[in-house]
């Protein structure tokens, strides 16, 4: 590896750093808005998401002139192809962080309206997932990745769970419709932020391993019956 191209990657290496910071604490603020009311929080989500898109095209320039400059092979191609991926799955969580945010704007207008308590256990879960996914990645870990794959059933549970109490409370609340409807938006958005996290740790496996395990139900089978 030449050393202009290791320096190259390593400056890389730190937009996609500050990058999984800046998402990190755009799902944090969207999660916790909605699990307190803080609509400040909310609003600082929202305006988090710009700078998101911004980063994310500059880090896929980035990527694509490194591969153009010094057609990299095995494991530098690796991480390359992974950086492209990761980038695009985290626009996407902030895309999906911001969506809660917004929401929870509209739930917060119906004052006599009570959060579903799966509703804050899946904001506490989904945060945990990001977490543990983006620190998968920086340390590289294979483990830590398979855990985030086994935690994944959890957030589906409660998914459902949620959109069951909506379905309830439009049959035995009508005043409560609007407010419904959003926190079932609101499930819907969770999961796919915890979805777009298990994509990133597929993405670690592949990177440390070489193999792609997306679509692999055995993986996940495997890390259960291994737990």
């Amino acid at each position: 590896m030449s050393k202009h191209f290791a320096q190259a990657l390593e400056s890389l290496n730190e937009l996609l750093l500050r990058q999984e910071d800046r998402v990190h604490r755009c799902v944090e603020d969207a999660v916790h808005a909605l699990v307190t009311g803080d609509a400040a929080r909310a609003q600082r989500a929202m305006m988090m998401d710009e700078d998101v898109d911004r980063e994310e095209v500059r880090i896929e320039e980035e990527c694509l002139k490194l591969i153009a400059l010094y057609a990299p092979v095995a494991r530098d191609l690796r991480y390359l192809a992974t950086v492209l991926k990761v980038n695009n799955d985290l626009e996407r969580i902030a895309d999906h962080a911001t969506n809660v945010a917004r929401l929870t704007h509209a739930v917060l207008e119906d004052r006599a309206f009570s959060l579903p308590p799966q509703a804050g256990e899946m904001a506490a879960r989904v945060v945990e997932a990001i977490s543990r996914g983006i620190r998968a990645l920086r340390r590289q870990d294979v483990e830590e990745a398979r855990a985030v794959l086994q935690a994944d059933e959890a957030i589906d549970r409660l998914d459902s769970e949620i959109t069951d109490t909506a379905r309830r409370t439009l049959r035995e609340s009508p005043a409560h419709i609007d407010a419904a409807l959003t926190v079932y938006r609101i499930g819907r958005e969770m999961e796919r932020i915890a979805d777009l996290v298990t994509n990133i740790a597929e993405d670690t496996i592949y990177l440390v391993t070489g193999e792609i395990v997306r679509h692999s139900r055995s993986l996940r089978e495997g890390t259960r019956a291994g737990a």
